[in-house]
């Protein structure tokens, strides 16, 4: 049917009012270390702390990693996975449990994570110490048999 019609525009347009421009901050991990570090902020100093952490855990967990590489031909390799898995695991939510009692202030800032490094670097050196000696790594209470 031809009830309808066919309109042309010469231009094609919307007016789009312009926003004003507002500069948002950048999120935390955004910001350069220098100024998280000059800045005494608390949530700033948990970030400064996390950054740092993320350095130092890379020699702890190699230390780690030696402990667990080792194998004995007669067992599989799973043991040494899983508790691999299970320090790296450890670790990790500790640092995170950490840096969030930072950021809320619970946590002094002098202190902040290297307590978590240095227990798990001390526990790493003493695996260490263990495997290079020979020794279990967890020493086990031996039981004797009784002789009638």
């Amino acid at each position: 049917e031809n009830d309808y019609r066919i309109v042309d525009f010469e231009t094609y347009a919307l007016r789009i009012e312009p926003k004003p421009y507002t500069q948002k901050a950048p999120p935390i991990k955004g910001v350069p270390t220098p100024e998280v570090f000059s800045n005494p902020h608390r949530i700033m100093q948990s970030e400064w702390h996390w950054r740092v952490a993320k350095v130092i855990m890379v020699p702890v967990l190699s230390i780690f990693a030696l402990v667990f590489s080792f194998m004995n031909p007669r067992q599989g390799r799973l043991a040494g996975m899983i508790f691999a898995f299970l320090a790296y695991f450890v670790y990790t939510n500790t640092l995170g449990f950490s840096v969030a009692m930072l950021s809320k202030g619970r946590l002094d800032p002098s202190i902040g994570l290297w307590w978590v490094h240095l227990i798990f670097l001390m526990t790493a050196v003493a695996l260490l110490y263990r495997r290079q000696r020979g020794l279990p790594l967890a020493p086990l209470p031996r039981f004797r048999r009784r002789t009638a």
